[in-house]
C-alpha cells in the first residue's frame, strides 16, 4: 500500500475525491439545468433581436 506526500493511502485520497464528487452531484438537479439552459437560450434571442432592431433603427436615422 503506497501513500501520498499527505502520508494518506491512495485509496483514501480516492475514497475522499469520490465521496466529494458524489455529495456535489448530488446536490445539482435536472430541473436547474434545464432551466439554465432555456433562459440563457431566451436572453440570447432577446440579445439578438435587440441588436437587430437598433441596426434597424441606426439605419432609419441616417438615412434622414
Amino acid at each position: 500500500m503506497s501513500t501520498t506526500m499527505t502520508g494518506l493511502s491512495e485509496s483514501a485520497v480516492a475514497g475522499v475525491i469520490g465521496g466529494t464528487l458524489s455529495s456535489i452531484l448530488s446536490t445539482l438537479h435536472l430541473v436547474n439545468a434545464v432551466e439554465t439552459i432555456v433562459l440563457s437560450a431566451i436572453g440570447a434571442i432577446v440579445s439578438f433581436m435587440v441588436s437587430l432592431a437598433l441596426e434597424w433603427i441606426r439605419k432609419k436615422t441616417r438615412s434622414r
